[in-house]
């Protein structure tokens, strides 16, 4: 979902607008593309209408090609009659979708494998802005398919596992949050957030509901210098249990090639353990990526806990296109154990240049960490 709320931004930021008329409806159209550590680089088009009901309302339509080959919409910022009441829908449809992956939970390390999707999603949402966008409430369903393709090996040699023993996942997830602006002044804001997560309808899958509370300070040293600060805790119980099975990949059928073969067992121990520990203790949002743990591939640590700690320093140019340059330093934290999480720990640490349209910033940005280092280039910012 962040990979896709990235390129969205991308859309919006580097828009080529048809037309630009106050309280009238603008069409636009644009080229747009990011590169993500895990997934590598995705290009896209974009086109799209704003202003669909004077000052609010928008229409994005994207397709993205090669090896992230998706498209769909999003219909945002609709006004339902009610003051501050906003409806968002969305569709969208992966027939191919390429990223690295392995089954370690928590800060473990084992095998990388490159692993193909395809899948389909849909997403309906309600948004409620009170006192004057100071608190918004929140609810958000979604309903998605994904199937599992095939399995490679980092290099890129298929892996003949056997599709049979990976059921495609089919998820029912209903969201729920609140979100505030606690404090605010000429040079300092605190802003809160607590949302509960409900996933279930996945075959062979325990039923989950995740507790995420985040919460930001933003301080203006000068008109030039800022620092802010983010922390975050997820937290998963499980709701349904599922018992676990043996997953077997039929990896002693036709595999002549030594090393296929034990890549083979390899990914049908690895898949079958994380099954097993995430229907006992379930997995929270992944941790890892351009949106937090920046020097680490897209979604690279899972378990039923996590926490997220990260601190930056901007300097803004003030030109006529706002420049923004930045160093950070992040913590991260993953466990199945709530009471083991804050044992140990990884970190990321990093500058960036960052080129902000509309609000919205196109990030470039170079981080190094425990597992090396990372550029990437995506848009929004991380928290």
């Amino acid at each position: 979902m962040k990979t896709f709320k990235g390129l969205i931004f991308s859309f919006l930021l580097i828009s080529i607008p048809l037309s630009a008329k106050a309280n009238s409806v603008n069409p636009w159209a644009v080229p747009a593309g990011l590169y993500l550590k895990g997934i590598g680089p995705i290009y896209g088009v974009g086109a799209g209408l704003s202003n669909l009901t004077g000052e609010q309302g928008n229409l994005t339509a994207f397709k993205t090609f090669e090896d992230v080959d998706v498209y769909g919409f999003l219909i945002s910022d609709i006004p339902l009659g009610i003051n501050g009441l906003s409806l968002n829908v969305g569709y969208a449809k992966a027939d191919k979708f390429e990223l690295e992956t392995n089954y370690a939970r928590a800060l473990n390390e084992s095998t990388i494998f490159k692993q193909e999707l395809k899948g389909e999603g849909n997403l309906f949402s309600l948004n409620y802005a009170l006192f004057n966008k100071k608190l918004n409430l929140n609810y958000t369903l979604i309903n998605s398919h994904v199937e599992f393709v095939d399995y490679r090996t980092k290099d890129g040699d298929l892996i003949p596992f056997s599709k049979a023993a990976l059921h495609d996942i089919n998820s029912d997830i209903s969201s729920f949050s609140i979100s505030t602006t606690a404090f605010k002044d000429d040079h300092n804001q605190i802003d809160l957030k607590g949302s509960i997560t409900s996933t279930k309808g996945r075959l062979a899958q325990s039923d989950i509901r995740n507790y995420h509370y985040q919460a930001k300070y933003k301080r203006s040293l000068s008109p030039s210098i800022d620092v802010a600060l983010y922390t975050h805790l997820n937290h998963v119980s499980i709701t349904k249990a599922s018992n676990s099975a043996a997953v077997n990949g039929n990896c002693s059928q036709n595999i002549n090639n030594p090393y296929i073969y034990s890549q083979c067992l390899e990914l049908q121990e690895d898949v079958t353990e994380f099954i097993d520990q995430s229907n006992k203790y379930g997995t929270a949002t992944p941790l890892g990526g351009s949106t937090g743990l920046r020097s680490y591939r897209e979604f690279r640590f899972r378990s039923a806990n996590n926490a997220l700690s990260s601190a930056e320093l901007r300097y803004n140019f003030n030109y006529h296109l706002p420049l923004q340059a930045v160093s950070f330093f992040e913590l991260g934290h993953a466990n199945d154990q709530l009471s083991q999480l804050y044992k140990k720990s990884v970190y990321s640490a990093g500058l960036g240049l960052r080129a902000f349209v509309k609000d919205i910033p196109l990030r470039l940005e170079a981080a190094t960490g425990n597992e090396g280092e990372s550029v990437f280039l995506t848009a929004g910012l991380p928290f």
